[in-house]
């Protein structure tokens, strides 16, 4: 697979960031023995990269991309996959089981959360007194979890489901490196 982080996903060059989230989904999706030309839609895929950063700079967190951590940036990316979907061929249960084809972003929940799980492995969090701390370790889900990030994923809509995503991945990666987390208060 295509090496993927989220300056590249990111980028203000948005033909490389496109062509590289194609070349990830359909290196992702040939996984699966799925034909990416008849599921990905090529005008959903280019406005999810336009969607990520705005020509005007926007960006959902306070101080913009530059100053947002990880999980935001992994939060953002899942909501805007999510709430344009490019992937429009419903899974078959012969790939995906019974269970899990009833969802029909699926697709679009398995590449979101294998970029997410992508960008977040290795990626440096800074501390507000000038430390850092790195991401050793990836997310890992179980096939049950799983199951119900699928179904907690439908309809989502980035205004409403940010923030819940931003702290879901904050919380799997302090999971899986418990070291890098701040300190429980709670």
């Amino acid at each position: 697979m295509a090496d993927i982080s989220f300056e590249s996903i990111y980028s203000n060059e948005k033909q490389a960031a496109y062509g590289l989230f194609l070349l990830w989904s359909n290196d992702f999706l040939d996984g699966f023995g799925i034909p990416s030309a008849s599921t990905i839609s090529l005008d959903d895929a280019y406005s999810f990269i336009q969607n990520l950063r705005t020509e005007t700079g926007f960006f959902p967190a306070n101080g913009g991309y530059d100053k947002a951590s990880p999980f935001k940036k992994a939060a953002n990316l899942y909501v805007w996959l999510h709430a344009l979907n490019p992937f429009k061929d419903v899974p078959t249960r012969e790939v995906f089981g019974e269970k899990l084809a009833k969802y029909p972003h699926l697709i679009t929940t398995l590449i979101g959360f294998s970029i997410v799980k992508a960008c977040l492995y290795g990626a440096i969090i800074s501390r507000k007194d000038g430390s850092t701390v790195k991401l050793a370790n990836p997310i890992r889900l179980s096939s049950h979890f799983f199951c119900d990030l699928v179904d907690a994923s439908a309809g989502i809509t980035p205004a409403s489901h940010y923030k819940p995503f931003s702290l879901l991945f904050e919380a799997l990666a302090y999971e899986a490196n418990p070291d890098a987390s701040y300190e429980k208060k709670f």
